[in-house]
């Protein structure tokens, strides 16, 4: 036993540290020394000098001794084993079936072989991913994909400073998010940082699958009535065979073809359609399911058609740019139904009186006059937005807007928007227009509210 233990106890572990650096302890004590040495040299004539210079050493001891501050430090703790995170891919290829049985099913039996390897008491915490990361085992395969770097990053905010015993990984396929680009981008040998030691474990052999699918359906989104369309579709198969494709509406079959498989197993086949009802239909192209058919439910593809009469025309006449007549026109023109005429930063008659000549302005002419008058009835619908007439029609304002207010009154469809040329300068509402506007159009009269009789007497004289 050292005398240090003895004096503290017979303590059987531990260390003494010191407080203050080793600088301030050594420049304590040389000064404690020097103080010592003077007091000494001062009182070594007097009898008792001897005294002073014990007492004066063991006061520099003293000082010294808590100036560096010793400590002992009894070091005791326990070990606890790492936590353990399992990570189960939920993405829908994990429900793939291979002679029959899903990849999934392994999950059960790969869990209970981690869990022998680990020690007794291991922590263990069992996830889900597939875009994003779930708590607890996963009880369908549907996810969207494989992201295994958002499942890292998520488990490493989530034990953020602690040390991971292992992460395990049960996977069936490829990572399909940004982890795989690190990696390559990486280079050869190079990984990204990782919150701890990672083993995957494979669901699934995933040899031998031949899965028979319809990729994708190439469809207009709608159709005219009486006027055929086609459907397009995408399948991929064994290479080399010839599926039978068949079309059908509501349970009913509408027609049936073949298509070959090229060397790499893609193949392509149309449908020419005729429908005779308006309204919203449901076609469905499917292919028989085999036995060995690893993905049942890719082999049909639903297509929802909208069958219109006939396309929508509609005029559309702005008086300045603006965001609202942006969106406007940008909405109409996507839907393929609309038949969309725009007329935007009209020319007036001001430019023709100018001197300029038509080659040298920009902006076509703005052909009111027909459109008002011999086109009006072929439009669906008539869209003013932040028009003020005054400028362009002229002397035939009051026959272009009667014929706009016919046009309502027959059945067409008017949309006024805008601002200070359709509200205030245009003066819509002393125009014909005003009979088949919903609203009262044009400047309130002011009120005029009558003073009260107040007689005033004068003194005569």
């Amino acid at each position: 036993m050292s005398a240090l233990s003895w004096f503290l106890g017979g303590v059987p572990a531990g260390a003494l540290t010191w407080a203050a650096p080793v600088a301030v302890t050594v420049a304590a004590g040389v000064l404690g020394l020097l103080a010592w040495a003077l007091a000494t040299w001062v009182r070594a004539p007097h009898r008792a000098g001897w005294v002073e210079s014990v007492l004066w050493a063991g006061a520099v001891v003293v000082l010294v001794t808590a100036i560096a501050g010793p400590t002992f430090v009894d070091e005791d703790g326990r070990e606890e084993p790492g936590r353990v995170i399992i990570l189960v891919d939920k993405s829908a290829s994990m429900a793939v079936e291979e002679e029959g049985v899903a990849r999934s099913a392994a999950v059960p039996e790969i869990l209970a072989a981690v869990r022998q390897d680990l020690p007794a008491g291991t922590e263990i915490d069992v996830l889900g991913f597939d875009a994003e990361l779930s708590t607890g085992l996963p009880s369908r395969f549907d996810g969207s994909g494989t992201d295994l770097g958002m499942a890292l990053s998520a488990v490493a905010d989530r034990h953020l400073g602690q040390a991971l015993q292992a992460i395990v990984v049960v996977t069936d396929g490829t990572d399909r998010g940004a982890l795989r680009d690190q990696v390559i981008a990486a280079g050869p040998g190079q990984l990204p940082e990782l919150p701890g030691p990672i083993t995957f474990y494979q669901a699934g052999a995933g040899i031998g699958l031949a899965d028979t699918a319809i990729e994708d359906v190439v469809s207009g989104g709608y159709a005219f009535l009486r006027t055929p369309f086609t459907l397009t579709a995408k399948v991929r198969g064994l290479p080399g065979a010839t599926l039978p494709l068949t079309l059908s509406r509501e349970g009913r079959l509408v027609a049936e073809r073949r298509v070959s498989l090229d060397a790499e197993g893609r193949g392509e086949v149309s449908f020419r359609v005729t429908p005779v009802q308006v309204g919203r239909f449901a076609w469905e192209l499917s292919l028989p399911v085999a036995a060995s058919d690893p993905v049942p439910g890719n082999n049909s593809f639903p297509v929802v058609m909208r069958v219109v009469r006939d396309r929508t025309r509609v005029l559309q006449v702005s008086g300045s740019p603006s965001s609202d007549t942006k969106f406007l026109r940008l909405f109409l023109k996507e839907d393929p139904s609309v038949d969309l005429v725009s007329f935007f930063i009209l020319r007036t008659h001001e430019d023709f009186g100018a001197g300029w000549e038509s080659d040298e302005l920009a902006l076509i002419s703005f052909p009111y006059e027909r459109l008002f008058t011999e086109d009006l009835e072929t439009f669906d619908l008539v869209i003013l937005q932040n028009f003020n007439h005054g400028p362009y029609f002229g002397f035939m304002a009051d026959e272009l807007l009667a014929n706009m207010a016919r046009y309502v009154k027959e059945g067409g469809a008017l949309v006024m928007s805008g601002g200070d040329r359709s509200f205030d300068l245009a003066d819509y509402g002393s125009t014909a227009l005003a009979e088949v506007l919903p609203v009262r159009l044009g400047v309130m009269e002011p009120r005029v509210v009558e003073a009260p009789f107040r007689p005033v007497l004068t003194p005569a004289g």
